[in-house]
């Protein structure tokens, strides 16, 4: 009787080749996509602690911010009992929300321009656990911020997003970046408290533009409160 021989027909090593190449592609666009995938996530996580904010500003009667550091992961909450407004006219801008930088300096400035200050808000976490510190996905930083509260965007140190009492926020733009430099940005409503997610990296409206974007925005909240 003749034994069969051992090993493989053309066709069988084919279709092993075959799905290894499958499983190869697979993998590497999986690899491909998780970083892009992580990024998405984060500048969600991002946008639900700017809702957070709204709702807590809103509800409380509170002023609230979203913090973090640029060039960090970490997104905080904080809720201040002080009174506070925007004011672009405030040299210290201390009725704001920017932190004192350079102080020696701003002071000087400050009595050259011969404009009051209004006293500096002291925010503080929100306590319990509501909303505690969140980390971005890994490979995810805090990468620049566009604020009404600051003249020029903020590539460094600490950046915050306010929100007040009466159910508006502060116009903002911010940027998550990967690993890989792709840059996803986090565009904040002021009239409605809604952040939208984009995959790209945008920049805040011009003057004109804002306004008519801002008209659109009060529309639609005055159309869906009648509704």
């Amino acid at each position: 009787m003749r034994r069969a021989r051992a090993g493989m027909t053309l066709i069988e090593i084919m279709i092993v080749v075959a799905i290894m190449g499958m499983l190869s592609s697979g993998i590497l666009f999986g690899a491909n996509a998780l970083p892009r995938a992580r990024l998405r996530s984060s500048s969600m996580r991002l946008a639900a602690a700017y809702r957070f904010a709204y709702v807590h500003a809103l509800t409380s009667g509170k002023t609230t911010r979203v913090s973090f550091t640029l060039g960090g992961a970490t997104v905080r909450v904080e809720e201040s009992d002080d009174a506070m407004q925007l004011d672009p006219k405030d040299p210290l801008r201390a009725g704001g929300a920017e932190q004192i930088e350079a102080a020696a300096a701003q002071m000087a400035d400050a009595i050259q321009n011969l404009r009051p200050r209004a006293p500096r808000a002291q925010f503080t976490p929100i306590s319990g656990a509501r909303f505690r510190p969140r980390d971005l996905d890994e490979g995810v930083t805090f990468a620049r911020l566009y604020s009404q509260h600051s003249e020029e965007s903020q590539q460094e140190g600490p950046g915050h997003v306010y929100f007040f009492a009466g159910g508006q926020a502060e116009r903002s733009v911010v940027h998550l970046r990967n690993g890989r430099g792709e840059v996803f940005s986090v565009v904040l409503d002021p009239m409605t408290g809604r952040a939208e997610v984009m995959d790209r990296a945008v920049e805040p409206p011009q003057t004109e533009e804002r306004e008519d974007i801002e008209t659109d925005s009060r529309e639609r909240v005055l159309r869906e409160t009648s509704q």
